[in-house]
């Protein structure tokens, strides 16, 4: 029900700092008298998926998209702080580990370059130039991007929007799968700490959430009940019992929503 209620709020149009605040609170009902509910233990379960969670921003490093929005010089400084600020050091020295994580890189640029036919230098400028005259409104958001500063933060902005995407989705299939899904909101945090020293976000700021935008999330998980209801995938005993959860947290919330604004 948690996980739903979060998968929507990841997948909606919201600011980062409102999503992150949304997927925050939802997370706490995973308390029970007290205890939080199991926690998937690092190395089996949070390393791997932060590992795969690496490799996919790589490769978003790779994108179209990334490609004709951000200049060469941009991308190579960004990518060089991925490696160096999310993947272990442990891994990072592992031999095998190393080899794999090169091959797959190799891999997407040989796809991306073969695709694009872009093998040296001169080819890959000409297939930018090319790319602006053929979309000349993104010449004005390149030529704003020249600062390396301003570029790496745009950037970084970016990529934090796509790795909200990735978590979504790696919560929807472990959800499918039926797995454990709380190493996802541990990797959560560790992408978060990333890209706020990256934004030099150092200080901790208060984030204004609508009690609008708290009554969707709260919305999703009722949904998600009567959804299970219907289908009698969950007793009406359970359906009681998580109406009343939700009931609960969102009076909390609201309560203390109104207090905060008094």
């Amino acid at each position: 029900m948690i996980d739903t209620a979060i998968i929507a709020v990841e997948q909606s149009s919201a600011k980062h700092a409102v999503k992150k605040a949304l997927s925050q609170t939802l997370q706490t009902q995973k308390f029970t008298n007290g205890r939080r509910l199991a926690q998937a233990d690092f190395t089996t379960a949070v390393l791997p998926l932060i590992n795969e969670v690496f490799d996919e921003l790589n490769e978003y490093m790779d994108s179209d998209h990334i490609q004709q929005n951000f200049d060469e010089n941009t991308i190579a400084i960004y990518s060089k702080i991925i490696h160096r600020g999310l993947i272990n050091p442990a891994t990072k020295r592992h031999p095998v580990m190393n080899l794999l994580r090169k091959l797959r890189r190799l891999q997407s640029e040989i796809k991306f370059h073969t695709k694009t036919r872009t093998f040296t230098h001169k080819q890959r400028a000409r297939y930018q130039q090319e790319y602006l005259k053929t979309h000349p409104e993104q010449q004005q958001i390149i030529a704003n991007f020249r600062d390396n500063r301003h570029a790496v933060w745009a950037l970084n902005a970016d990529t934090q929007s796509y790795a909200d995407q990735l978590l979504a989705k790696h919560l929807a299939k472990q959800m499918i799968a039926g797995q454990e899904t709380a190493n996802i909101d541990q990797v959560r945090r560790i992408l978060d700490r990333f890209f706020d020293l990256v934004s030099h976000d150092y200080q901790h700021v208060d984030v204004t959430v609508p009690a609008e935008a708290y009554i969707q999330a709260f919305g999703h998980e009722y949904r998600f009940v009567t959804t299970e209801l219907e289908k009698k995938a969950i007793s009406p005993a359970l359906g009681d019992q998580l109406y009343h959860e939700i009931n609960q947290a969102q009076t909390l919330q609201l309560m203390d929503l109104t207090a905060t604004s008094d």
